[in-house]
């Protein structure tokens, strides 16, 4: 990782932030039959992510620790990478415009013509758009 190249070549290590260049995403994966088939599993899954979304704004220090603890790492290397994350419930447009812009970068790698998919088939936003409807912007 960056943290240790850095922590053990100091005077020798340059590093290229991306900012806004790179947009990583962590999401939730399930098929259509099994949300059908378990609202509730799927309501308390995602009650259960938006109160860690809370803990994670409301104790810092404390969520360092416990993801060093969990990925085995030093606190530091998480308290440098901290501010670069946004830990934040939600569906928005730019989730679905990486995903279109993935789509058209397979395409084409495929040499395959025709529209891209419409990923917004694939999202549900349902359960979310319940709990936290403000969480949910994907109108174009």
């Amino acid at each position: 990782h960056i943290f240790y190249g850095k922590k053990h070549l100091p005077e020798s290590s340059v590093v290229f932030y991306p900012g806004a260049l790179y947009r990583g995403w962590a999401t939730v994966n399930m098929s259509p039959d099994f949300v059908r088939k378990n609202p509730d599993t799927v309501r308390k899954a995602l009650r259960a992510l938006l109160k860690a979304e809370e803990f994670v704004r409301a104790h810092r220090e404390e969520s360092i620790q416990l993801v060093a603890r969990r990925l085995k790492l030093e606190p530091a290397v998480l308290d440098g990478l901290w501010a670069e994350h946004v830990f934040e419930v939600k569906l928005d447009r730019r989730l679905l415009r990486s995903f279109e812009e993935i789509g058209k970068w397979a395409m084409e790698r495929a040499k395959k013509e025709g529209p891209p998919p419409d990923f917004r088939k694939y999202v549900h936003a349902g359960a979310l758009a319940r709990e936290r409807p403000s969480a949910v912007r994907l109108s174009r």
